[in-house]
């Protein structure tokens, strides 16, 4: 069976287990596939701890054999035996460590850390074509900012060099993925991509919008896909 994991806040997959074990699979990593309601730690799903305690058992160094030194005899001195003492611990027996996963918040999910500015403009712009999906709101905001800034220090050029073009081609070259980029964060809270041709209504469409992209999105896997900012 295949699971997509959550990496930097986004889910990347589909795996098979000994794919995701290559990756760095651990107890803590959040998994999910089409035949889950939620996301889960791989140690709430069977077949994924019981790889993981296999891999474990594997690497683990067998103990020494135990060596005890010839006790020296108490000449004189009944030696008078132990009865009831407490047993040593079997030391080299696989201990099961105990994963403590952070506290879920009160509605069962918690949220992953934000993504950088960087990661931000990347999943933007790859694939370029990309309409299908979620995107959260660090993703969203993030890349507007980087928009805004560039649009600023090319404007400054252009009125350098005498060419105020320049602003121009970068609003053409980052006019597809903004669409793409916000039906993808009006995905997130459960409207379809088409709600952004609400901008058109003068002031009061570009108010909503600006609403509903700065809204958080909804925690639970939706029509469009899992949450990629929630996990369980």
């Amino acid at each position: 069976m295949k699971y997509y994991i959550a990496e930097n806040g986004q889910p990347v997959g589909p795996f098979e287990i000994h794919e995701l074990l290559q990756r760095g699979l651990n107890m803590n990593s959040q998994l999910w596939n089409e035949g889950m309601p939620s996301w889960l730690t791989a140690s709430q799903i069977p077949e994924v701890a019981a790889a993981l305690n296999a891999r474990r058992a594997a690497a683990q160094p067998q103990p020494a054999p135990a060596y005890s030194a010839p006790q020296q005899p108490q000449y004189g001195a009944p030696q008078q035996p132990q009865y009831g003492a407490p047993q040593q611990p079997q030391y080299g027996a696989p201990q099961q460590p105990q994963y403590g996963a952070a506290a879920p918040s009160a509605n069962g999910y918690r949220a992953l850390p934000q993504v950088d500015i960087k990661t931000a403009v990347i999943k933007a712009l790859q694939p370029y074509f990309n309409f299908e999906g979620r995107a959260r709101r660090s993703e969203f905001w993030w890349f507007v900012l980087a928009n805004f800034c560039a649009s600023i220090v090319l404007s400054f050029l252009g009125n350098l060099i005498n060419f105020p073009w320049l602003t121009t081609i970068l609003s053409l070259a980052l006019l597809i993925p903004s669409l793409g980029l916000t039906a993808r964060r009006l995905h997130d809270i459960g409207k379809s991509g088409w709600m952004m041709l609400i901008s058109i209504i003068p002031i009061v469409g570009a108010i909503l919008l600006i609403i509903w992209c700065a809204k958080d999105g909804d925690p639970q896997p939706n029509q469009y896909g899992p949450s990629t900012k929630y996990v369980v």
